[in-house]
């Protein structure tokens, strides 16, 4: 098994060019891929963990039909129970309030969102209150400030420490209004969030509806390998009678496009493959058709079909190992670079949404494993296919034609 090794790397050497440059080829195609699949990775991942750090959380606890309905009335129950099992388990826990109105600057105005919440809760849990695109966080204490969606912002035409008139209808069936001063205005967080919101401190939301302290939302924050079933779990127990949903569940085309990232990139790699292997093909078949003669002679001293297949078999795999371990290698630094630093799409536009979800304006990069192992277990794979037909055709060659013609 060694010699047949070291003469298959000896044919490999032989042609020196022509294995540097499909080897090369190959080598090109693998840092592509694995560029690829990272930046597209990093994509999903920063866009999810922006999205569920920054407002929605790992989880969320509602009142039992409160998603399909939005009544004001339906309110999440046990809330202080969840409180304590979040904290037990290593969750952050924010209560909302939810309450629809007209919100007017000026001589413009607009239906909106107002959320109400514990600023003092958002701080400690949710990425939010740094997530500002203008001004600050409302206080710690209620003062009438608010603050409001980028977009909603760019309706309204208005800026931080402009007023605006907050217009409902109160849980008692009376009509609140309040007058507000505009504390910050929110970075883009996602198309549904930034075109509605009016986020208030919970004791001036209090005020504004007369909810009496009704919480329609629990969200949940906390690390990124939360074990979210787990968690639910723990929850569901704390608070039988309330619906308790994973990110997942609450966002189920997000969370698909984060699973089928894999078979999206293995598709990549086949059509990238194809290419190296086509490439890889054309190098034995010439190689073949050089040393015919050569073959020739081995075969008629006594040189097995299945040695003279295992031969070139071998020198296909030479070819694709040595494009994959250059390309793997190449593509280690690049990855860690565009992980630490990304590239700045701002140049090219202010924000990106996927989704509804708003996309980090640095794409970084996610270095994780998977490429490295994946992209190069194909190209190895589709190296070896490629060398089956040379392979075969040397292992099937009459030597007496062979060194007759050649």
């Amino acid at each position: 098994m060694i010699d047949l090794i070291r003469l298959a790397w000896l044919n490999t050497y032989r042609q020196k060019q022509r294995t540097a440059i499909t080897a090369g080829t190959i080598a090109i195609c693998t840092i592509l891929l694995i560029l690829l699949f990272a930046l597209s990775q990093g994509f999903v991942t920063h866009s999810i963990e922006n999205f569920t750090a920054s407002y929605t959380g790992k989880l969320q606890a509602h009142g039992e039909e409160f998603r399909d309905t939005f009544d004001f009335y339906t309110e999440v129950e046990n809330v202080e129970e969840l409180q304590l099992a979040a904290s037990e388990i290593g969750l952050t826990a924010a209560p909302r309030s939810f309450g629809f109105g007209l919100v007017a600057a000026g001589n413009k105005s607009a239906g909106g969102m107002f959320i109400g919440m514990d600023p003092i809760a958002e701080k400690q849990g949710f990425r939010m209150p740094g997530h500002m695109k203008g001004g600050e966080f409302v206080a710690n204490q209620a003062n009438a400030q608010a603050m409001i969606g980028s977009l909603l912002a760019i309706n309204l035409e208005i800026e931080p420490g402009d007023e605006i008139i907050a217009l409902v209808q109160a849980a008692d069936g009376s009509m609140g209004n309040m007058l507000y001063t505009v504390a910050g205005i929110f970075a883009p967080v996602g198309d549904e969030f930034d075109r509605s919101t009016i986020m208030l401190h919970q004791a001036d939301f209090d005020e504004l509806f007369y909810s009496q302290g009704r919480i329609h939302q629990v969200a949940f924050n906390g690390p990124a390998d939360t074990d979210l079933l787990a968690a639910k779990q723990a929850l569901q127990k704390a608070a039988p009678n309330t619906e308790i949903m994973t990110w997942q569940e609450l966002y189920v085309t997000l969370a698909l496009m984060s699973e089928m990232m894999t078979s999206y990139m293995l598709v990549f790699a086949l059509i990238f493959g194809l290419g190296a292997a086509i490439g890889v093909l054309n190098t034995l078949l010439m190689a073949s058709y050089e040393r015919l003669h050569e073959y020739g002679i081995m075969k008629a001293v006594g040189t097995t079909s299945l040695r003279l297949f295992s031969g070139t078999m071998l020198e296909g795999l030479m070819i694709g190992l040595l494009g994959s371990v250059v390309g793997g290698l190449v593509s280690l630094p690049l990855v860690i670079w565009l992980q630490d630093t990304g590239i700045d799409i701002r140049q090219w536009m202010d924000s990106m949404n996927v989704m509804g979800v708003a996309f980090d304006p640095f794409w970084r990069a996610d270095l994780t494993l998977e490429p490295f192992i994946m992209v190069p277990a194909v190209m190895l794979f589709l190296s070896l296919l490629a060398a089956i037909y040379p392979a075969l055709l040397v292992s099937r060659l009459n030597p007496t034609e062979a060194m007759r013609e050649h």
